[in-house]
């Protein structure tokens, strides 16, 4: 069967979408870095969602002095001490980490550190602070939408391994190999910065990396590519305006965006990015193609990456289901409806959300 012009589209944004990401992954931007260190003698402590990997590709070097890997999956390597992590709130695991990787890096002669999305929770020792407050406390900014800055800021005032402790514990050489999951890439905020202030530390992937990537793969294709600042709004309101924006245009144009959106939604099925697409499509006044996914693979709670749309003008009917799929926080349903949702699983590292919205009229 000859594919369709929109089969050919939707297959292509697919391909971009995928090649973006996986210039993320460990396996690709880990080894340049791996192959220049002294393994052997090093205790390697890896924190956060895509520590499997990333400690992988250092069993692919040899086998370190000692390691220790810490994250939300049940994932286990010989000879490497693994914790099964609760995020974004910590579970008891995650403090027997914490304990674990202070008492690594007091006897480290030199430690290698792993940071992830999702390190902040990982390992967790506290200081001047009961498990429970920690927790509550947790909640309450999470409940109020607090920054990503805000809540690191909070974790750092407790902690003993954040804010640059854990590095400072090594009596030898630091060296830190981190795929950034927050806007601006700051050491201080990824992973609430437990080596922030050692000499060597290394940005392995980040989200311009992927958004480098994906703009590339478009200019190829003929796209006049633009690249929005990254976004951290609500992900209706986002979506609504960059389509607004758009349209105005003419040719064959896209937009890129990164960041982290926001979903306003607190039950239900989906998340920011569903709901990102959800807002192009009630603002669309001509046919687009429109996708956006969470590189980690998991959009909120709606179990997979995120979605794709390949529509024109929503019609009444359509957008009297998107206000109450909105209502009832079912994004990831109303997106399945319009178009198709995207399934990626684990992808093995985290740098943040990647949207595109392209038009070619």
């Amino acid at each position: 069967m000859i594919a369709t012009d929109d089969e050919k589209r939707t297959e292509l944004a697919l391909q971009w979408l995928a090649k973006s990401i996986a210039v993320c992954k460990p396996e690709y931007v880990l080894p340049p870095h791996l192959h220049h260190l002294d393994i052997a003698s090093s205790t390697v402590i890896a924190l956060g969602k895509a520590a499997p990997e990333m400690v992988r590709e250092v069993l692919k070097i040899g086998r370190p002095h000692a390691a220790m890997m810490a994250g939300p999956r049940d994932v286990d390597y010989a000879g490497v001490s693994c914790f099964t992590t609760g995020h974004p709130f910590p579970n008891e695991a995650s403090f027997q980490a914490g304990d674990a990787a202070i008492e690594m890096a007091r006897k480290a002669e030199r430690l290698v550190v792993l940071l992830s999305g999702g390190s902040s929770a990982a390992a967790v020792s506290l200081s001047g602070e009961t498990k429970a407050s920690y927790r509550n406390k947790l909640a309450s900014l999470f409940k109020a939408s607090a920054s990503i800055e805000t809540v690191n800021q909070y974790r750092r005032s407790v902690s003993n391994l954040k804010d640059g402790k854990l590095g400072g514990l090594c009596k030898g050489d630091v060296v830190t190999l981190a795929i950034s999951d927050v806007i601006g890439d700051g050491p201080s905020v990824i992973g609430s910065g437990p080596t922030a202030g050692t000499t060597d530390y290394r940005m392995v992937a980040r989200n311009e990396d992927a958004i480098a990537k994906l703009a590339g793969e478009l200019r190829n294709e003929g796209y006049h590519v633009e690249v929005a600042a990254h976004e951290n709004g609500e992900g209706f309101r986002v979506g609504m305006e960059q389509m607004r924006w758009l349209q105005k245009g003419n040719g064959k144009r896209c937009l890129i965006s990164g960041g982290e959106v926001v979903s306003s939604a607190r039950k239900g099925s989906g998340g920011p990015n569903h709901e990102f697409l959800l807002g192009i499509a009630m603002a669309a006044k001509v046919k687009f193609l429109a996708a956006a996914v969470d590189s980690d693979g998991f959009d909120g709670s709606s179990g997979a990456a995120g979605g794709l749309l390949l529509m024109g003008a929503a019609q009444k009917s359509q957008r009297t289901m998107i206000e109450g799929a909105l209502q009832n926080g079912d994004s990831a349903a109303a997106v399945a409806q319009l178009g198709q949702q995207i399934h990626y699983g684990h992808t093995g590292t985290n740098v943040n959300d990647l949207r595109l919205l392209t038009i070619e009229e």
